[in-house]
């Protein structure tokens, strides 16, 4: 018999003024059987407890895998695949609420709905089902670990344990645990199961053994799971927006609104205002301004500082985005949040109008201050610097209304005169002429060039390399350290591309996608040439 040719599954609309949502039945099954699932239409409010809550990284988009919804052929991704296997019954269905299935991706008002429920979603599950991937670096043996205890003795209890520990190493550094969206899934979870390959088990016991290890075992990795671990024992302390944006600003996702998204739920300061904030029609320059304006924080220069570092906008796309709306006076926003964002540019730049008109003293203190912070070097302050991880140079800037505007680059000094504080910091002096090194700043220049989303992907930046390689030879991608910071030193005092001045994510762009080395976060340290 040929092949029989069926309709694809098609979700069916969800209602939209209530707590509405979707959830899975995964039906019974074993081994290689072919995948079931059945989807509902519930009500958290009539649902809680009474369902778990998938966490899990998605993977890539460009492989799926086939799966039966409601009878229908629905194409997943293969890391879902792999926990929809692992999670599955031989003996009864599990009721599960999964955000790549249970949400129409393709619908963006439903996706802007669910996602400002997320929080909620997994706050009301029974159980979180957190899949960290398949078994893999001997990860079994953590789960061996677990199931010795009490009964193994002597160098087969040492062994075991000294496995045990070297899993836990290698599961903690799992991309699953960089995914923005899992801190509030554990976070906000009730409860939480690990699972990772065959195997599974209670989290408190993971979470306990992954805080015993050492800062050597931990070394050149964010330690988010001792930081997820220690907010799920203060929920009660809730941080501001702010607060966490700081907090897990390294946080990896697809789409960088995801990384302010996915931590509305946690933030003191956004209870109840998720549905209002949650907006992916909206660029991540549009997002910048309309949190800006929402928030209206006391001070601007910190909040866009954070931002700009979380949402990996460049200083480029804000002139861009604030020209447009500036020179459109006519603009209609396509969504409230976009409304935000455009009333508030306008403002800004015709803030002596906004002054006139008798608004507040708060409001007014607030758009004469953004207005200010247009131009940071009318402002009074001390540089933000971001160390090159294992080297002796830090990279300075200023803050803006746009984020940070690269200033310098600083070097430590190899000679420390008397009374001066070991570490002392100087401007960068390089030892090179332009016509020594230009070859070298080609490929910087090409790439800043280009607007759009490039610089948040590793992948397109291969041709352009290929293309500096063959006209100016391997060496010309391949700079040491110091022709690096040479080249962001001349091309912040040259303005050597259309885009204007250098920003923290063109230096970050530069210096770790092209060249490798690692920003590391702010450190204390004011500029010595500031009197």
């Amino acid at each position: 018999m040929g092949f029989k040719v069926q309709p694809f599954f098609r979700y069916e609309p969800l209602d939209h003024s209530h707590d509405s949502f979707r959830l899975c039945r995964l039906l019974s099954g074993v081994g290689d059987t072919p995948i079931h699932c059945e989807l509902t239409h519930e009500t958290i409010s009539a649902q809680t407890d009474c369902y778990n809550a998938l966490s899990y990284t998605w993977g890539s988009a460009t492989e799926q895998r086939w799966i039966r919804l409601n009878g229908k052929p629905y194409h997943v991704q293969p890391s879902l695949m792999h926990a929809l296997n692992a999670i599955r019954r031989s003996d009864e269905a599990v009721t599960i609420w999964i955000d790549a299935i249970c949400i129409n991706q393709g619908v963006t008002s439903e996706r802007n709905h669910q996602v400002a429920m997320m929080g909620d979603i997994y706050r009301n599950a029974k159980c979180v089902l957190a899949w960290l991937g398949p078994a893999a670096d001997d990860s079994d043996a953590y789960f061996d670990y677990l199931e010795s205890l009490g009964t193994a003795e002597g160098d087969e209890k040492k062994r075991i344990e000294e496995a045990g520990k070297r899993a836990v190493v290698l599961l903690n550094k799992r991309p699953y645990w960089r995914r923005a969206w899992i801190k509030q899934e554990l976070i906000l979870a009730k409860d939480i199961t690990i699972y990772c390959g065959s195997r599974s088990n209670a989290a408190e016991s993971f979470f306990l053994f992954a805080s015993l290890l050492t800062f050597d075992e931990i070394y050149g990795y964010d330690d988010y799971i001792s930081m997820i671990d220690l907010h799920r024992t203060t929920k009660g302390e809730r941080k501001t927006l702010k607060q966490l944006l700081h907090r897990y600003a390294n946080s990896e996702c697809s789409n960088r609104l995801d990384r302010v998204f996915a931590l509305l739920s946690m933030a003191s300061d956004c209870i109840g205002m998720e549905s209002r904030l949650v907006d992916y029609s909206l660029t991540p320059s549009m997002l910048f301004f309309a949190l800006i304006a929402h928030f209206e924080p006391s001070n601007v220069l910190s909040f866009a500082t954070i931002l700009q570092d979380v949402l990996d906008v460049r200083r480029a796309e804000l002139l861009e985005y604030m020209s447009s709306v500036s020179e459109d006076i006519t603009r209609k926003p396509s969504s409230p949040m976009e409304k935000l964002a455009i009333d508030y540019i306008h403002r800004v730049k015709d803030y002596m109008v906004s002054i006139a008109s008798g608004i507040s003293v708060s409001h007014t203190e607030f758009i004469t201050q953004s207005y200010n912070a247009i131009l940071p070097s009318k402002l009074p302050h001390e540089h933000i610097v971001f160390r090159i991880k294992g080297t002796n140079f830090v990279l300075g800037f200023i803050p803006s209304l746009f984020g940070l505007h690269f200033r310098a680059v600083f070097k430590k000094r190899e000679h420390v005169e008397a009374g001066e504080a070991d570490g002392s910091w100087e401007i960068y002096n390089p030892p090179f002429r332009f016509e020594q090194v230009w070859r070298y700043v080609v490929l910087p220049i090409l790439v800043l060039d280009k607007n759009g989303p490039h610089l948040m992907d590793p992948d397109l930046i291969a041709p352009v390399k290929d293309a500096v390689v063959g006209n100016h030879g391997p060496d010309a991608v391949k700079p040491s350290i110091d022709i690096i910071c040479y080249t962001l030193a001349e091309l912040g005092r040259r303005d050597k591309f259309k885009n204007g001045k250098l920003c923290l994510v063109d230096c970050r762009y530069v210096v770790s996608t092209l060249y490798g080395y690692s920003l590391m976060r702010p450190l204390g340290f004011k500029d010595p040439s500031d009197k």
